[in-house]
């Protein structure tokens, strides 16, 4: 039995050793692809767009700084309110919609939409 097994592992070393191949040359360094720029949000934005949202998001912060503790919904939750207004919802309707958005009770809800109305929806 140990001869066959030497045979064995004989003729797969024979095997193994016409399969190899001489180390690979290396290929010469390609230059590396340019990079792609995407652009931010912030740079998408003219200035007084961003003025706009800066004053939105400072005048939810004076009104509770919850509010603004997730920046994205808050500017989110505001162009909901713009949309309204273009809308021409009732004043009563947008109160409540900006009730429900931000969670808030209604005099807070009118405060919230005044800063809207002033700041962010005059683009």
């Amino acid at each position: 039995m140990k001869k066959s097994h030497a045979i064995v592992i004989a003729a797969a070393l024979a095997a193994l050793t016409g399969c190899s191949s001489p180390a690979p040359t290396p290929l010469a360094a390609s230059p590396a692809p340019p990079a792609l720029s995407v652009p931010s949000a912030a740079s998408s934005m003219d200035a007084a767009t961003m003025d706009a949202t800066a004053d939105y998001l400072a005048a939810l912060g004076a009104i509770d700084g919850a509010l603004v503790g997730n920046v994205q919904t808050a500017i989110e939750n505001g162009q909901l309110s713009c949309i309204d207004i273009e809308e021409r919802r009732t004043d009563a309707d947008q109160e409540r919609n900006v009730a429900n958005r931000f969670a808030v009770d209604p005099a807070r809800a009118k405060k919230i939409l005044a800063a809207a109305k002033e700041s962010l929806c005059l683009n």
